[in-house]
């Protein structure tokens, strides 16, 4: 009888201790629980903190080069710029202050996107008054105009002089077969066909963030170049589509061309040469004069220096013009 209580007494004891151990493990697990969903709390926290830095930095430094991009010569302009960059640095180190602030990352939110809008009203304000000074420069396009206007009266003399040495050699041509008289006949016409262009236009642009066209001077900002010229009026041509090939020469001579955005290799029937061309664009030509435009992407940064720009029609030079990128 002693025995089996003294049994019954340690079974007692031993369930107790398998109790008191089971409640032990519950909480060491509960508290680690805990402790565990706190650190991940806290790297939630860190990492919307580290976006959060990165997202700053990532608009201040694009709002500066934005705005670095539009300096120009005019001091208003540029005191203007510099204002507006200092008003930036302050907004930043506002917003850092509330980044260490674990509580008021909410402000903080709030702030950042206050400086997006500062961004976007200081690039307008910019902007607009990159125009206004724009229109108190027109009094240089004179300039401009004459340095086209001779650049063209040289090109039309050099061609001028290349067929006069065509006509000459083949006058010297005592044995010409008369198939050859006939080609020389048909190449006049061919000539008379050809389309002139005037009023060579060159424009360098770069896309904002909503894919928007802004113009740039700086061949480091510019993206694509857009070339507009006037067709001028021939009879002989008839109405239709009629293609004009677009030469771009940059600084060094070579001449910018990828054959994957349109380029390729046309005849020049003056001088007998092949001649690469940057792009084609068509026209639907109606024998009056006429406004066409293409646009040259490469994908590739443009060169500073003075460009050359030829554009062709059946095998002969149109026009050209010449235009700098600093």
């Amino acid at each position: 009888m002693t025995k089996t209580k003294s049994q019954q007494r340690l079974t007692a004891i031993a369930l107790l201790a398998i109790i008191s151990l089971l409640i032990i493990n519950a909480i060491l697990l509960y508290n680690k629980y805990k402790q565990d969903k706190i650190i991940h709390d806290k790297n939630e926290r860190i990492d919307e903190i580290s976006d959060m830095r990165s997202d700053l930095e990532k608009e201040y430094y694009e709002a500066l080069s934005e705005l670095e991009e539009m300096r120009g010569d005019n001091v208003k302009l540029n005191e203007m710029i510099d204002q507006q960059k200092d008003d930036l640095k302050i907004q930043k180190d506002k917003i850092i202050n509330l980044i260490k602030d674990s509580d008021d990352l909410k402000k903080a939110r709030v702030e950042l996107q206050n400086m997006r809008v500062m961004v976007d009203k200081y690039i307008d304000q910019v902007s607009q008054l990159e125009a206004e000074n724009k229109v108190l420069k027109d009094s240089t396009s004179a300039l401009r105009e004459d340095r086209i206007l001779l650049t063209q009266k040289i090109a039309e003399e050099r061609h001028v002089n290349d067929e006069l040495l065509s006509e000459k050699a083949t006058l010297t041509e005592q044995n010409e077969s008369l198939e050859a008289e006939r080609s020389s006949l048909v190449d006049k016409v061919s000539r008379a066909s050809v389309i002139d262009v005037k009023n060579i236009q060159v424009e360098g642009f770069r896309y904002g963030n909503a894919g928007q066209e802004r113009n740039r001077k700086k061949a480091k900002n510019i993206e694509v170049l857009k070339i507009c010229f006037d067709a001028q009026p021939n009879n002989v041509t008839e109405m239709g589509n009629e293609p004009f090939y677009v030469r771009i020469v940059d600084p060094t001579g070579k001449t910018m061309a990828i054959e994957s955005l349109g380029s390729g290799v046309l005849q020049n029937d003056l001088t007998d040469s092949k001649v690469r061309y940057t792009k084609m664009t068509e026209v639907d030509y109606k024998r009056q004069e006429q406004t066409a435009c293409t646009a040259w992407e490469p994908g590739l940064p443009f060169k500073e220096g003075e460009y050359l720009v030829e554009v062709y029609n059946k095998g002969f030079l149109s026009g050209s013009t010449i235009f700098e990128l600093k």
